[in-house]
């Protein structure tokens, strides 16, 4: 309300993710009134069943085998040495692709158990990264958060919509400082 102070200041710091919640909103009520298929909300279901059914994780959200993010808090950003657009090459020694990098990830889907990355820079450089997975509830909520943000910026990928797609990048980007 115009009258609480930290409102006013979350609607003037957070730009972005206003007008991200406002484009996403919009597209949403249209799909629905067209009666087409929300295809996110189908995702969005199957992710939250998936992301309950895992117990460990090192925290990177992918596309394909591409690094798309990190979670904060979890072991993949504590690293310092993974980045948004590495290319994960093996899991374990194992080579690895698109179809199976994420069960190469989970593993044994045991907390506290190692796990040995390597990946592929940007600049070419092949690098191994050791991480060792944590329990899934202690970051369920950021989780949840980065699942929502990777599926908004997917529909807006897919809809041609870079704008909102660019702004779940900054948003994101701003959280994870």
């Amino acid at each position: 309300s115009a009258s609480d102070p930290l409102a006013m200041t979350a609607d003037s710091r957070f730009p972005p993710l206003l007008a991200l919640v406002d484009t996403v909103s919009s597209r949403m009520q249209a799909a629905h009134i067209s009666n087409a298929t929300d295809a996110l909300a189908c995702d969005l279901a199957t992710i939250v069943k998936n992301a309950a059914a895992t117990r460990a994780t090192v925290g990177i959200m992918l596309k394909g085998a591409i690094i798309d993010n990190l979670m904060i808090g979890a072991p993949g950003l504590q690293s310092k040495k993974l980045s948004k657009g590495d290319e994960i090459l093996k899991v374990d020694g194992l080579e690895v692709d698109a179809e199976n990098v994420v069960d190469f990830l989970i593993g044994p889907d045991t907390p506290d158990s190692d796990v040995s990355i390597t990946v592929k820079k940007r600049n070419g450089e092949e690098m191994v990264v050791g991480l060792k997975r944590m329990a899934t509830e202690r970051v369920a909520d950021k989780r949840q958060m980065f699942e929502y943000f990777t599926q908004i910026k997917d529909a807006a990928v897919k809809s041609g919509d870079n704008r909102a797609a660019d702004l779940v990048d900054a948003t994101v980007d701003l959280w994870s400082k």
